[in-house]
């Protein structure tokens, strides 16, 4: 009983998680309903796997499943690519030739199959498939001239195009995630909210995930071989990490759709109050952008030094801009040109060097109060920011002082 539990637990986990998300289809996220196909894919290919260890003696049925199984697997990979780009809205050129590329293994791979047991002849096949299973991946001696032929299709090519895939799905994924983060320290002051804490167990998530795939394609027929307890201890792993993506993926409240709707509602809110009107080509010119330079400086060093904006902990790049009396493109460059960081980093040294002076003036003061005052929602991230800024944490701060 507990075998079978075991067994059947990856594809019970991602059958529960794609039904929780179907759910509430019309309150997700764009990626959020694509992660929930995602899932679909995987409980189905877990599902088909499965049956290769239940004794299942319907051979003639199994083999059709394998043609599903493989094209479930190969497209469960490819959707996850599509998951991230939806995740994170980072665009870039060739993106419609990377799809295309990721979604060719899955249509050829399957087609292939398809196309190998049609030659062997149904009969055949289902005996061809029954030795493969009894005898722990052996092929039978009585196909020989097929041999090499299912070799190649459904060992050494689905592999290789397993690894490929999920190598590349992970790097795009980690390098999507950071440049989206990237865009929201230039609009955001503070990062509270954002779900980048999901954002980054999710990717991790899917580094254990993927290293469990290239596992089984590195094993060759793992699926067809009784390993017993390992067998069973590998399952079971893979039904956690499932379970470990799928509840940081349910609990992402903010993506790129949200990010892009603000950027959206801010951009009508500058055209209306009239705040929007300098433009980049302005920053480019070395006259007019001189002539700026100048005039905004002494503005900025006004909101900032004797104003303190920066102790709003809700405080938006679109929100200076506005004071400014400009648009958030040309303060974003200006910041980045005068003071060689980003918006999020200009604004979070400052919170810092009000931190240390208030912790001077009153030491008394807890590390949460003077969180709080610095402009900081969670001590938490006034703490790993401060660090960053002054090359130190905090209580070593306190301790030196």
């Amino acid at each position: 009983m507990l075998r079978n539990f075991v067994i059947l637990f990856p594809a019970f986990v991602s059958l529960f998680w794609a039904l929780l998300f179907m759910m509430r289809w019309k309150r997700n996220s764009r990626s959020q309903n694509i992660w929930a196909v995602a899932l679909l894919l995987l409980s189905n290919s877990m599902s088909i796997a499965a049956l290769y260890w239940h004794d299942y003696e319907d051979y003639s049925l199994i083999y059709k499943l394998d043609v599903l199984e493989t094209i479930s697997t190969l497209s469960f990979i490819p959707v996850v690519f599509l998951y991230f780009e939806r995740l994170t809205g980072v665009k870039k050129k060739g993106q419609i030739f990377r799809k295309i590329l990721l979604f060719i293994p899955p249509v050829l791979m399957g087609g292939s199959t398809v196309l190998f047991y049609l030659i062997v002849g149904e009969e055949r096949a289902a005996e061809f498939f029954k030795y493969i299973v009894e005898h722990d991946g052996a092929l039978s001696p009585g196909f020989y001239e097929y041999r090499y032929v299912y070799m190649c299709i459904n060992v050494y090519t689905y592999s290789a195009f397993l690894v490929v895939q999920a190598v590349l799905v992970f790097i795009y994924a980690g390098r999507n995630i950071l440049m989206y983060r990237k865009q929201l320290d230039d609009f955001f002051s503070n990062l509270e909210g954002k779900s980048m804490d999901h954002h980054r167990a999710t990717l991790k998530g899917l580094m254990l995930f993927l290293i469990l795939v290239i596992a089984i394609a590195g094993s060759g027929n793992l699926l067809y071989v009784d390993f017993g307890f390992m067998v069973l201890v590998f399952l079971f792993l893979l039904g956690g990490v499932i379970f470990y993506l799928c509840y940081h993926v349910y609990f992402i409240s903010y993506s790129a759709d949200n990010f892009i709707m603000e950027l959206k509602l801010s951009d009508e809110e500058a055209l209306e109050n009239g705040y929007g009107i300098m433009g980049e080509d302005d920053f480019g010119n070395a006259d007019t952008g001189n002539m700026l330079r100048a005039k905004l400086l002494p503005q900025l060093t006004q909101v900032i030094e004797e104003d303190k904006v920066y102790l709003q902990n809700d405080l938006r790049l679109d929100d200076l801009a506005r004071l400014l009396h400009t648009n958030r493109t040309y303060i974003s460059r200006f910041i980045k040109e005068e003071f060689q960081c980003n918006f999020s980093e200009f604004i979070n040294r400052k919170r810092i060097e009000y931190a240390q002076e208030l912790f001077r003036e009153s030491p008394e003061m807890t590390q949460e109060q003077i969180a709080e005052m610095s402009g900081f929602t969670h001590a938490s991230s006034f703490s790993r920011v401060f660090k960053q800024c002054a090359g130190m944490t905090f209580r070593e701060f306190q301790k030196g002082h």
